[in-house]
């Protein structure tokens, strides 16, 4: 993934210099077993641990990390929003950015107890679940529904 420099950190390998050239968002998500998110460009897998020392080598080529909601805020067993995890604060005190995806206004992608109706199609409280993230700290976020994130961001949702 990268090479030892004589501080004993890290830096992105040959491949990945295009991605420390830019400073970029990071995209990561738990779920898929491997802390890290394949780059579609050159399948490179870039490797980021969710720790301190993790994100200070985050912070040396990228402006900031976007992490799948669920490894902002925690979801109970019943998919009930739950504790936060605390990535947001020890992004920004090593000068990440945190821009959590991706927000849906469909039930079968918000928490339980934000959803309207029975039918995963049906929108539920999307508002309700944003104003979570924003009071959690997060520069930004990725939405399918921009009018409804703009609606809260401005104070109106």
């Amino acid at each position: 993934m990268g090479r030892t420099l004589p501080d004993g950190g890290t830096r992105p390998s040959r491949s990945a210099q295009h991605l420390a050239d830019a400073p970029g968002v990071l995209l990561d998500d738990l779920r898929r077993g491997v802390r890290g998110h394949v780059v579609a460009d050159d399948q490179l897998q870039i490797v980021v641990l969710l720790t301190e020392d993790g994100l200070k080598d985050v912070a040396r080529y990228a402006a900031g990390i976007g992490p799948a909601k669920d490894l902002v805020i925690k979801r109970t067993v019943l998919g009930a929003l739950d504790a936060s995890t605390g990535l947001v604060g020890r992004c920004h005190a090593n000068g990440l950015l945190v821009h959590p995806w991706t927000f849906r206004a469909e039930n079968f992608f918000l928490p339980l107890g934000m959803r309207r109706g029975v039918s995963p199609r049906k929108h539920g409280d999307l508002a309700r679940e944003l104003d979570h993230f924003l009071a959690e700290g997060v520069d930004g976020l990725f939405c399918d529904f921009p009018g409804i994130a703009r609606a809260v961001i401005d104070g109106q949702g």
